[in-house]
């Protein structure tokens, strides 16, 4: 997966939003796929050689990322809105190109892509890579939040959970700012039943929700619920596949087959099974499974080969 990637990476360092590529639409955070699925697998498995064949297109995207900053801040080429987007199909709706919702999930695929490219660096030893890459991180997470960030409310925008799960991913808040950005989600769930993400924003959701909050019966509570907006609404519309809308529509021609909402298979074995790397990776793992009242039996078995 990791080979078709680099296959399709541009000379300029950027990468397609799908791999291999055709034209569809997505945006910076789809582009960020191979730096945080490269991350995450060395996270379960550390795999030098494996992050070594691919560091040259993780270091190319972070270059790009750094020739696209424009006042402070990472900013795409203007276009097609539907080329350019934050998240997309949530249940409010999707954030389009150009807008300001959109232009603040950039910074997040932007400052979490730096990040692990910093990581790598520092891991092969590639120092001028990682004295490049770590503080322009950081500059350009201070940017943004002081860009977006409501210090009078305490939240990014209009405080919806998407956007705080996303800020706290993908290491955007500042130390002092943690204690209110945690609140900020922990108080935006209370206000809805279900999760307001969608194909970018619910895998920040879950990992926010699960890693940050360590609230895996926050996680139970929306999954288990059968109301729209939710993967119970699917099951109780007769769906066996999901859908690429929260609505199962056909608006913007919805796809009724569709990876927006499949990362619900990972945060399962994460958050409700508890299953979790160490520094060694996944040979000595670590098992900590929540189990709801309402709940007699849980199963998992997995084979490390």
């Amino acid at each position: 997966m990791l080979r078709s990637w680099r296959d399709c990476q541009a000379e300029d360092g950027s990468f397609p939003h799908v791999a291999p590529n055709f034209h569809g639409g997505g945006g910076p955070l789809w582009s960020a796929s191979p730096a945080v699925t490269l991350w995450d697998s060395y996270r379960w498995r550390p795999d030098r050689e494996l992050v070594r064949e691919n560091y040259g297109a993780i270091a190319r995207w972070a270059d790009y990322l750094l020739s696209r900053l424009d006042n402070g801040l990472v900013r795409f080429p203007e276009g097609d809105p539907i080329d350019c987007l934050g998240d997309w199909a949530t249940p409010e709706g999707g954030d389009w190109g150009g807008s300001e919702n959109a232009v603040f999930f950039h910074q997040c695929a932007a400052v979490l892509s730096l990040g692990i490219a910093a990581r790598f660096a520092s891991l092969l030893g590639k120092t001028e890579d990682a004295a490049r890459f770590a503080p322009a991180r950081g500059a350009l997470a201070a940017e943004a939040h002081r860009r977006f960030w409501n210090q009078r409310a305490g939240f990014y925008l209009n405080g919806e959970q998407r956007y705080l799960a996303a800020a706290l991913c993908s290491g955007l808040v500042p130390d002092e700012a943690l204690p209110a950005a945690r609140g900020a989600l922990t108080e935006a769930l209370a206000r809805k039943r279900y999760l307001d993400g969608s194909s970018a924003g619910t895998v920040f959701l879950f990992r926010a929700v699960g890693e940050i909050l360590r609230r895996p019966d926050l996680l139970y509570e929306k999954l288990l619920s059968r109301s729209y907006p939710g993967y119970g609404y699917f099951l109780e519309q007769g769906e066996t596949t999901l859908p690429e809308l929260w609505s199962i529509a056909d608006d913007w021609g919805g796809s009724r087959i569709h990876t927006c909402y499949s990362g619900v298979s990972g945060a399962l074995i994460r958050y409700l099974v508890g299953l979790s790397p160490s520094e060694t990776g996944i040979r000595d793992c670590v098992l900590s499974p929540f189990f709801p009242d309402d709940m007699d039996r849980l199963a998992f078995s997995a084979d490390y080969g």
